[in-house]
Formats: structure tokens, sequence, C-alpha cells
């Protein structure tokens, strides 16, 4: 496994990963969408998923999203258990850093839950602020696994030729370690 889940998930295979892809574009209607609901406070039968760990859904996330509060993706599964009947009859819409864990927890989803409705963000945040940056719905930064942690909105390839600082660069909470926002 590149992602570690304890084997709880070596058992999806491959081609079950494949299905159910958004473009960012895609990926950005939807989320209008699910804000726009929100907002006339009608009830939505979608659930948007941040599959990523607590301490990354702290320092950037879209707004609305689900924290399942783990502290590694091999908690992801017992999640999925615990949240099961809440699953089954809603729209679930997934996403992480890369895209990487959303393809094999989507297909988990779909597989023990029965749910057939079950679409992520292919390329994750990262292909996200790439076509987006800071004129996206991302909220604060999205958490990058080098010397970083974080990269801001506005630093990705939509933003190269703009300046100053962004709304969606905001600080939506605060690091675990080091407690800095």
């Amino acid at each position: 496994e590149i992602i570690s889940t304890g084997g709880r998930m070596s058992s999806v295979k491959l081609d079950d990963t494949k299905k159910g892809y958004l473009t960012p574009e895609e990926w950005h209607e939807e989320i209008k969408k699910l804000n726009a609901r929100k907002e006339g406070s009608e009830e939505s039968d979608t659930i948007l998923i941040d599959c990523r760990n607590h301490k990354e859904y702290e320092i950037g996330h879209f707004s609305g999203a689900m924290d399942p509060n783990t502290k590694t993706f091999e908690q992801f599964p017992r999640w999925v258990e615990q949240n099961r009947a809440g699953l089954e009859s809603k729209r679930v819409l997934m996403y992480c850093t890369g895209g990487i864990r959303c393809e094999k927890a989507s297909a988990y989803i779909r597989r023990e839950t029965g749910a057939t409705k079950v679409q992520h963000l292919k390329g994750g945040i990262h292909k996200y602020l790439d076509r987006f940056g800071s004129d996206g719905l991302f909220l604060g930064k999205n958490f990058v696994f080098d010397r970083r942690i974080g990269a801001e909105a506005s630093s990705h390839t939509a933003n190269k030729a703009e300046s100053g600082h962004a709304a969606s660069d905001k600080v939506v909470g605060q690091c675990l370690y080091c407690k800095a926002p």
C-alpha cells in the first residue's frame, strides 16, 4: 500500500479506485451547489468528506466538509464502519491532498456501504488549487508533506501572475504541534 491502512483496504481492487472521478472544474461546480443549498437551508442528500487526517483538515478544508478526526489513514475504515448508516442513503463527495487516499477510500465506501454515488476530486486539493488558486472554494492552506507544511492557495499555478493576500488563504485552524495559526 502506498498509504498504509494496516491492510484493511488492501483487498480493494485497483479497477474500483478509478471510479467516481470529478475534475477540478466539476468539483468546483458541485461544491458551489452544495454551498448554495446550505445557504438556502435546504436539506442536502450530499455528504462532503475530507479523508485526510485531522491535522491536515485543521489548516485547510472545503466549507462544510466532515472531518473523520483521524490521526492516520489507517483509522479511516473504522470511521466508515461507525458511520455506515449515515453514508448508505447519501451521495458522498470526498477529497484528499493529491488524490491517492480518496481513490482508495471512495472504493472502500462503495464496497462497504453499498453506496453507488461516491465521487472524489481527481488529483486532490493540489490539482484543484493548480486550476483555481485563491479564486477557488478551498479555505486555508493545503497540508503538504515537506518542510513547508502548508501551501497557500495563492502559491499555486493559477495565481503565479497575481500578488497580494487572497481571501481563501485565511487561517481556518492552528497547527496541532506548534499551535501557530
